[in-house]
């Protein structure tokens, strides 16, 4: 089983992360947000890159909003 680093090997649930509605495509965050919409799912990835950037770089405020626009505008 592969696991993310310091985490042990347990039967961890896991689904994924994007879903597409009415032809919009949305992340859902490990703190339970969903996030979109977005016009595909290139884009919705692309948000989430950054996102994750941000919250690894310690830029993760509140819902995360703030976060994802330093991220777009690459004001971190």
């Amino acid at each position: 089983m592969i696991v993310r680093e310091n985490e042990s090997a347990k039967g961890w649930f896991r689904s994924e992360r994007f879903i597409v509605s009415d032809r919009n495509w949305f992340y859902i965050t490990r703190e339970g947000s969903q996030v979109g919409p977005f016009n595909s799912k290139k884009d919705a990835e692309n948000d989430l890159y950054w996102y994750i950037h941000c919250a690894q770089k310690g830029k993760f405020y509140g819902n995360g909003a703030m976060a994802r626009e330093l991220c777009r505008t690459r004001h971190w």
